[in-house]
């Protein structure tokens, strides 16, 4: 493997490889760690978009369930391939996934 040390391509030592690779390693190893801060913000984000549903009083049924079903996200989705669902996104960056449509 190569590394450029003051603007220079050189090899990279044994020592230097192993470490790379176990950076890498561990970088992987965290995806689905990773991916469940990024949907926990979108969730937080979400219900608190939807707090005022709560102050007002009045709130309906379904939004209730919305909520619920927005507080139960890491307790339902458990796997990295539904972390993955669940940040899909359109051509236009829109999450696709029905849990974040608000009700």
């Amino acid at each position: 493997m190569k590394q450029i040390v003051n603007g220079q391509l050189v090899d990279m030592t044994q020592s230097e490889i192993d470490e790379y690779n176990a950076r890498n390693t561990a970088w992987n190893n965290a995806s689905a760690t990773r991916k469940l801060a990024q949907i926990k913000q979108i969730r937080l984000e979400k219900l608190q978009e939807t707090d005022w549903w709560v102050l007002r009083g009045d709130i309906t049924d379904e939004q209730k369930l919305y909520r619920k079903n927005l507080r139960d996200i890491p307790t339902n989705h458990t796997d990295e391939n539904a972390y993955d669902l669940l940040l899909a996104r359109d051509s236009d960056g829109n999450l696709t996934h029905t849990i974040w449509e608000s009700k």
